[in-house]
């Protein structure tokens, strides 16, 4: 895409007395003279790698991708940011001679939208023109906490749950769109130099807000979904359940203790193991009484059934929280876990290493050192299971740099283990590539 810049306008032979003249001009350029040749110089060493960026191509294939699934079965795609963050991206579209709308004249599907501000009417005037269902909407913050962008989010938000509120969606629809991407799905699309825990505290900063901000709307949704009949097994009333369980979390989110109650309340008044899990997963997000009490709890209505217990292992190690960790190694010794038994293993160990991004990638080593150390003691055992650890180690390379050297670290002691099994040595090396 060539970029062609005239100052023609500017010379006084063309405009009159108040434009530049030739020999300012030239004099001007004069001046510059050492400072190109010193870039110049830095581009041909490659000591100002910026001089090279407009070069590099190597991640086109990658932005390629991700701009296929954005545009599928969409309207509208809205980038929402401030600055650079949607400037840069109106300005490549301009150049490119994409039509920009705004919220003016609207081009043939999928049109395209830059908010670079937080002024009321443009952004409710776009919101209240787009069909939500069909548009898709890129938040772009290079620190994950950009102010206004995540006021731009939540507003985004905002119309997508009045639109759930007042029945214009479907409400399993609200409830996917609701849900955020999973950190997972955010560290696949960053694809390298992966710092779990900065995806963690932005993707929770965001919900926090949303909490804080909409949780009157989403107390009305909440209530106007609960049930009246009883329990029915139906997609409407699987799709009111999703969404009301996602509004529960989110309001649960900030923490409030009024909020923690409603989700405790929900769990004691459940008819349905979705409600009861649902409300169960939010409590097991927050520290206190309450989540002792219904996990307690739940054990003990479900003791007798394995599959129930096997999610309850599962969700306990899932938690981000930093005590995850401690609460998986005092697990391993509980009544309802066997080391031989290898649903319980998948349910435990297998939940934390493939489910739990930021406690697994823990920045001090331990979560790889702790899977590694599981993955040694079951492969003479049942190395099937171990080999099945051990893919959790896949993507290793993708973590930033510290990271990366403690995971490799953990692959090499396994490695090294005299009498490995070809199962988990084949894992292990073609992670070692």
């Amino acid at each position: 895409m060539p970029l062609n810049q005239s100052i023609d306008s500017a010379l006084d032979k063309n405009i009159g007395a108040h434009g530049v003249s030739d020999a300012a001009l030239s004099a001007a350029l004069a001046r510059t003279e050492g400072a190109l040749d010193r870039l110049r110089r830095h581009y041909a060493e490659g000591t100002l790698p910026l001089l090279r960026l407009p070069e590099e191509q190597d991640d086109l294939a990658a932005i390629g991708e991700v701009a296929a699934r954005l545009k599928e079965g969409a309207t509208d795609i809205v980038i929402l940011g401030t600055g650079g963050s949607s400037l840069g991206g109106q300005t490549l579209a301009q150049l490119a001679d994409f039509n920009v709308p705004g919220v003016g004249v609207l081009r043939d599907p999928p049109r395209i939208h830059f908010i670079d501000n937080l002024d009321p009417v443009s952004f409710e005037t776009m919101l209240a023109r787009l069909p939500l269902a069909t548009s898709r909407f890129v938040a772009i913050s290079k620190s994950g906490g950009t102010a206004e962008t995540l006021m731009q989010t939540i507003a985004a938000l905002g119309a997508l749950i009045d639109d759930a509120r007042t029945g214009k969606i479907d409400p399993a629809f609200a409830a996917l769109a609701m849900a955020l991407p999973t950190e997972a799905d955010i560290a696949r699309e960053i694809g390298r130099e992966i710092d779990p825990d900065a995806i963690h505290n932005a993707r929770r900063a965001l919900r926090v807000e949303i909490g804080r901000r909409l949780g009157a709307t989403l107390s009305t949704v909440y209530d106007r979904l609960a049930s009246t009949g009883g329990y029915s097994p139906d997609a409407a009333s699987a799709g009111r359940r999703a969404l009301r369980n996602v509004t529960l979390d989110l309001m649960a989110a900030p923490g409030e203790a009024d909020e923690i109650a409603r989700a405790g309340r929900q769990y004691d008044t459940a008819d349905n193991m979705t409600d009861r899990m649902a409300a169960l997963a939010t409590l097991s997000q927050h520290e206190g009484a309450e989540r002792d009490r219904t996990l307690t709890d739940f054990y003990n209505r479900y003791a007798s059934d394995a599959l129930v217990i096997d999610k309850w292992l599962s969700l306990q190690a899932m938690s981000p929280r930093p005590d995850t960790l401690a609460r998986v190694r005092a697990l391993m010794n509980h009544p309802a876990f066997s080391i031989t038994n290898p649903n319980r293993v998948r349910s435990l160990i297998g939940a934390f290493a493939h489910s739990n991004p930021t406690q697994f990638n823990r920045a001090d080593g331990e979560g790889y050192d702790f899977v590694a150390d599981v993955i040694l003691t079951l492969d003479p055992k049942n190395p099937q299971v171990a080999a099945r650890m051990a893919t959790a180690f896949r993507s290793w390379r993708t973590m930033e740099a510290e990271r990366r050297a403690k995971a490799e670290a953990a692959l090499r002691r396994i490695q090294s283990k005299p009498g490995l099994s070809r199962d988990v040595s084949d894992i292990v090396e073609r992670a070692l590539g």
